[in-house]
């Protein structure tokens, strides 16, 4: 009885110590990236935009409302200058969703993503890429305008409630 008890604390042990750092979880973690996210940066096809201090009031609202939901819900509200200088929504995406999901490759490799997606009024279905590093939240991916498709990639840094 005295070696099963060994034997069981070495497999725990083993357990433990079996995953390296190198290994992909099979998703990405909801909860680093619920919340209220400001525009800090934006790259569109290679290029740094200048911001205003007007852009840089858009946001990116990413919740959850219950299990029952089958997506968490995403609000996007774009600012800029109007032309009385007033600094406005100029864009309102209320029925975007985001859910952390599992690709797995031909090899059966498992690589987390996190995808947001919504539609345009012209019924357009835009699919980017979430990710969470060094508390910013990258949005990239590619998208349309006037009829050019564009690569962009958008930083959002996470509001803090203050207590």
């Amino acid at each position: 009885m005295k070696k099963l008890k060994h034997v069981y604390v070495l497999a725990v042990i083993g357990f433990f110590f079996s995953c390296t750092e190198d290994d992909v979880p099979d998703t990405a973690d909801p909860n680093l990236f619920f919340g209220v996210w400001k525009l800090e940066s934006s790259i569109v096809n290679g290029t740094a935009q200048t911001l205003t201090e007007c852009d840089k009031e858009s946001t990116l609202i990413l919740y959850w409302f219950s299990e029952a939901d089958p997506n968490y819900n995403a609000e996007i509200h774009t600012y800029e200058v109007n032309e009385s200088g007033e600094c406005v929504v100029v864009q309102q995406i209320l029925n975007a969703s985001w859910r952390p999901v599992t690709i797995f490759s031909s090899e059966g490799d498992a690589t987390p993503q996190v995808p947001l997606n919504y539609t345009t009024e012209d019924n357009t279905i835009i699919s980017l890429e979430l990710g969470v590093e060094n508390e910013l939240l990258t949005v990239q991916g590619e998208m349309s305008f006037d009829g050019e498709m564009v690569s962009i990639t958008k930083t959002y840094r996470q509001l803090r409630q203050q207590l």
